[in-house]
């Protein structure tokens, strides 16, 4: 038998077309959709946080103004509405929400270049911003909860009060939250897809790397 040599045309190194450690897997669909839907959210986040610095006190004041016509000039207390989680009460505040939108898009570059650790904090993260979302939900909500005298007013007549005060344009912001904050979900179960387990596991270095 002859010997296969160490080099040279005969030389059989399964290996030495990679000349090094083997490329990672093209990115996966499931990763790209979470990557496109960490965009999305963290863009409507943004326009909705300055919708709300710019708009927020103005949309609270015309419900207030138009639940006090109707319930006979009865004194509504300022934030009871539940408009007041869109009334930012400062720079501050809206600064807050940028510094988190920043941390999104860096979570959303690492997943895509299929950093693991990047997939490890946006498990972590998309579910505060379900539970956050869920609370801007629920006060809204309770904005609309006037207890046993709902059925005394025009319910239309204080959305309409509410939403003149701020562009129509305003309403697609909101349903785009809403579909963000459903979103983080189908984030977390992407991650989690075989294939991107494939994606983001470490490459090993072929033998005698």
């Amino acid at each position: 038998m002859q010997p296969v040599p160490n080099s040279g045309p005969g030389h059989l190194d399964p290996y030495a077309a990679f000349q090094g450690p083997p490329p990672r897997p093209p990115r996966p669909t499931a990763v790209t959709l979470a990557v496109i839907a960490q965009i999305l959210a963290a863009v409507s986040i943004v326009i909705g946080a300055v919708v709300g610095y710019v708009y927020g006190a103005e949309v609270e004041t015309a419900y207030e103004r138009e639940l006090a016509e109707q319930t006979g000039g009865a004194e509504v207390a300022p934030g009871s509405t539940g408009f007041d989680f869109w009334d930012f009460d400062g720079v501050g505040d809206l600064m807050m929400v940028f510094v988190l939108v920043g941390f999104l898009v860096v979570l959303t570059a690492l997943n895509g270049a299929g950093n693991r650790a990047g997939r490890v904090l946006t498990w972590i993260l998309q579910p505060l911003v379900f539970v956050f979302g869920a609370f801007i939900f629920t006060r809204l909500m309770q904005g609309y909860d006037l207890g046993g005298r709902v059925a005394e007013l025009d319910a239309r007549a204080l959305a309409a009060a509410a939403f003149a005060a701020a562009p129509p344009w305003s309403i697609a912001v909101g349903w785009a939250t809403a579909a963000s904050t459903i979103g983080s979900l189908a984030i977390i179960l992407l991650l989690a897809a075989p294939s991107a387990n494939a994606f983001f596991r470490k490459p090993r270095p072929p033998y005698g790397y």
